[in-house]
C-alpha cells in the first residue's frame, strides 16, 4: 500500500512539470489508479476476522474495479486512444464501481452489512435475507460488465497500438516502449487477477497476490524511471514549436491522412477538411493544443487564418512543382471547387493557380 502511495508521487510531479507534453495527460491518470490500488490493499486488510476472511467483500471489488477501470484509461491515453476523452465510457465504467461502493458504506454505517465466510453463508442468505443475496449478486454482475468494458477499450488501444508499432522504425524509444507495453500487459494481468483473492475465503492467496503486487510495483519503478529519462531528454531536445516546424511540412504532404512518422495516425488531415478544431490539429502534429495555440499566437496570427495559410502555401508547392490538374489540386486540399480555390489563391499571392504555375521558379515553404 505504502509503495503504491510513494510511487504516484514521481509520477506526479512529472505530470506537472511537463503538463504540455502530450504523455502528461496519462501521467495524471496513473497516480490516481495507484491510489486506488493502495486504498483496496488497505480495505483487504478489513476483511479476516475471527470468522475468517470474507468473499465477495463489496468494499475491496469496487476499489479493485475501480482501480483497473482508471488503469485502463491511463493506458489509453498513454497509447494515445481517445477513449479517456469520451465522458460515457467514464459513467459506463464508474458508475457501478461508485455506487457499489456507496451502498457499502451506506449499509454499514446503518448496520445492516452482513459479511460473508463461505459459499454456503451466501446460499443461507438467499433464504433468509434475500435483499442482501439479490443485492451482491446484482451488484457483481454490473460490476463484471464495467471491467468488461474497460478491458474491451484497453485491448482496442493496444491492438491499435500494435499495428502503429509494424509502420515505426525501430530504435532505441521503441525499445523503451515496448517495455512499457509489457509493463502495461503484466499490470492488466495482475488486476484482472486479484479479483479471485476476494472470491475465496483463503488466506494464502492473499499473501502470494501482496508478493506478485510487490514485484510488479518495483519493476513499475524501473521502467517508469527509464520513460521519465526519455520524456526528460525529449523535452529538453526538441522545443514544441520546433516539432510544430519540422512536422508540418510532412503533415501537409499527407492530403488523405495516414500513418505519420511519429506515431500518428490521421484519418482527415485536418487542414483539409474545412472547420478543424485546435485539439484535431494538436493529435495530427503530436503535440498538446496548448502548444499549438501558443505558437500561432506567437507567430502573429489565429488558427484560421494560419491554417488557410499552410494550406494554400501547400497548394502553390503542388501548382509550381507538380504535373496535377489544379482543379484536382483544389479538391484534394478541401475546397468546394475551382473557382473558390481560384478566389484564395489569387488573395494570397496575387495571381491566378495557372499563372502562378507559368512562373513558378521555386519552392514556397510553410511556416
Amino acid at each position: 500500500m505504502l509503495i503504491s502511495w510513494l510511487l504516484a508521487v514521481p509520477i506526479v510531479m512529472v505530470a506537472i512539470r511537463y503538463r504540455k507534453n502530450p504523455l502528461s495527460v496519462c501521467c495524471r491518470f496513473y497516480p490516481f489508479s495507484l491510489f486506488l490500488l493502495g486504498a483496496y490493499k488497505l480495505s483487504t486488510c478489513f476483511i479476516v476476522s475471527d470468522g475468517g476472511i470474507e468473499i465477495f467483500p463489496t468494499q475491496s471489488l469496487g476499489l479493485c474495479a475501480a482501480c483497473f477501470q482508471v488503469f485502463a484509461m491511463a493506458a489509453c491515453a498513454f497509447l494515445r486512444r481517445g477513449h479517456y476523452r469520451i465522458v460515457a465510457n467514464w459513467m459506463m465504467l464508474l458508475t457501478p464501481s461508485v455506487m457499489l461502493l456507496f451502498v457499502n458504506q451506506l449499509m454499514m454505517h446503518f448496520g445492516y452489512y452482513r459479511p460473508i465466510y463461505s459459499y454456503d453463508m451466501l446460499v443461507e442468505f438467499r433464504n433468509n435475507m434475500p435483499l442482501v443475496f439479490f443485492g451482491r449478486i446484482i451488484f457483481l454482475a454490473l460490476l463484471a460488465i464495467s471491467v468488461f468494458f474497460a478491458l474491451c477499450l484497453l485491448a482496442d488501444a493496444i491492438f491499435l497500438d500494435r499495428w502503429r508499432m509494424g509502420n515505426r522504425p525501430t530504435d532505441v524509444d521503441i525499445r523503451i516502449h515496448k517495455s512499457q507495453i509489457r509493463i502495461t500487459l503484466i499490470w492488466t494481468t495482475l488486476l484482472l487477477t486479484g479479483f479471485l483473492p476476494l472470491c475465496f475465503g483463503c488466506m494464502w492467496l492473499h499473501i502470494l497476490f501482496n508478493f506478485l503486487y510487490i514485484a510488479t510495483l518495483v519493476l513499475s519503478a524501473y521502467v517508469y524511471r527509464e520513460g521519465a529519462d526519455q520524456l526528460r531528454s525529449i523535452v529538453a531536445r526538441e522545443d514544441p514549436a520546433t516539432l510544430i516546424v519540422q512536422r508540418l511540412p510532412r503533415l501537409l504532404d499527407m492530403e488523405k491522412g495516414g500513418q505519420t512518422p511519429w506515431g500518428t495516425v490521421v484519418r482527415t488531415n485536418p487542414f483539409f477538411c474545412g472547420k478543424a478544431h485546435i485539439n484535431d490539429v494538436a493529435e495530427a502534429l503530436g503535440v498538446s493544443a496548448e502548444v499549438v495555440s501558443a505558437y500561432v499566437s506567437s507567430i502573429g496570427y489565429n488558427l484560421v487564418s494560419w491554417m488557410s495559410e499552410q494550406r494554400l502555401l501547400h497548394c502553390a508547392q503542388q501548382v509550381g512543382e507538380s504535373d496535377r490538374k489544379i482543379v484536382e489540386i483544389a479538391l484534394t486540399c478541401g475546397y468546394n471547387d475551382l473557382p473558390s480555390f481560384t478566389r484564395a489563391f489569387r488573395r494570397q499571392f496575387g495571381v491566378s493557380p495557372s499563372e502562378y504555375r507559368k512562373n513558378s521558379t521555386s519552392k514556397p515553404t510553410p511556416i
